[in-house]
């Protein structure tokens, strides 16, 4: 990787990238249905340079091999929304609808847990918060039992499947709704929007700043329209529930942003293997790059940043090391201003 390869096509901050959901499912296209905004006010489909990103993060979250684990780096002349949507291309791809889950399974589950323990669950459109008090049998089917305030409410086991503890670092709230923006979330992923906001799972790891992320997934506004016209704003953060930018106090979140900076990596992520880890530019891939090994990543080195020379050495010298380089071709060719790498090796 070179990072001062040839740049013959500057994305900008008015022409964001985009991708698609992933699988065999009938769930639309990221990048057909999402729309942006330009300066004055009209109203764009994403260009199609900006697709080739999410399709990467969705190829490198599916192409698992026994044993392996897929390395890919690219220089790009900005680093602006591509760590937004590679990442929502890793998303999509890894999303298990917690709908599917047994309901059983995740009952006892939970009722093996402490008396005393905060759970949340939705119900209908709406988040709970309550304290874990037991099991009952009432009519002959288990229930769970819960204190919401003074009042002792009990579950049936079959509505069981979004039941979750609530973590010590979340707040507790009893009651609030969920998915403020579920028409954006149902048309841009094809998704129930209330199950996709009532399960947390770590579905993607972002290392890089909170801040200039923030700018991309929370501030930029995007569209989708109906089939009979009608437009539904939402934001990136409504598709990929960072933790960094919860909108309240115990969202579910399903995509988790590390500061690059940091000094000292949570115990939770110490032992996690996301699916994928996104290094969002060289300060966090030269610092951290020694943890989630058995997890794939991507690697985004920005021309302009500071150390991404230094970045790019070492992703050359860890190619030079690997079992042998990945086709990428399937994903088509890269844009004019990429250059892209990938690479197999051991899972350690």
């Amino acid at each position: 990787m070179a990072p001062n390869a040839h740049n013959s096509v500057e994305p900008t901050r008015n022409t964001p990238i985009a991708g698609r959901v992933s699988g065999t499912s009938t769930a639309p296209l990221v990048e057909e249905s999402l729309m942006y905004l330009t300066r004055d006010g009209s109203v764009r489909s994403l260009p199609p340079w900006a697709r080739y990103l999410v399709r990467l993060g969705r190829h490198v979250a599916l192409h698992q091999v026994s044993a392996r684990r897929l390395v890919v780096g690219l220089t790009l002349p900005t680093r602006d929304f591509a760590a937004a949507f590679v990442a929502l291309g890793v998303a999509t791809a890894t999303y298990k609808d917690p709908e599917a889950r047994d309901p059983r399974i995740n009952f006892e589950r939970i009722a093996s847990l402490p008396r005393g323990t905060s759970i949340r669950f939705r119900r209908g459109r709406f988040l709970y918060a309550g304290i874990l008090q037991g099991t009952k049998m009432i009519n002959g089917v288990d229930h769970l039992q819960y204190l919401v305030g003074p009042t002792l409410c009990s579950l049936p086991w079959q509505q069981c499947n979004h039941v979750e503890v609530l973590e010590p670092s979340k707040s507790f709230v009893r009651r609030r709704p969920l998915a403020p923006n579920a028409d954006f979330v149902s048309r841009a992923l094809g998704v129930d929007p209330l199950s996709h906001a009532s399960m947390t799972s770590l579905d993607c790891l972002i290392v890089g700043v909170k801040e200039l992320l923030r700018s991309d997934v929370v501030e930029e506004p995007f569209e989708v329209a109906s089939s009979k016209g009608d437009r539904f704003p939402g934001s990136l953060n409504d598709l990929l529930r960072c933790d960094a930018f919860e909108a309240n106090a115990n969202d579910h979140d399903r995509t988790v942003v590390l500061p690059s900076s940091t000094d000292e990596v949570p115990e939770r992520l110490l032992q996690a293997v996301p699916p994928v880890a996104v290094f969002d530019g060289p300060q966090g891939f030269v610092r951290l790059r020694n943890y989630w090994l058995r997890s794939s990543w991507i690697v985004l080195l920005d021309r302009t940043a500071p150390g991404v020379a230094a970045g790019a050495d070492i992703f050359n010298q860890e190619r030079s090391l690997s079992l042998e380089d990945a086709d990428l071709g399937v994903l088509g060719d890269p844009p004019a201003a990429f250059e892209v790498y990938g690479y197999y090796e051991v899972v350690k």
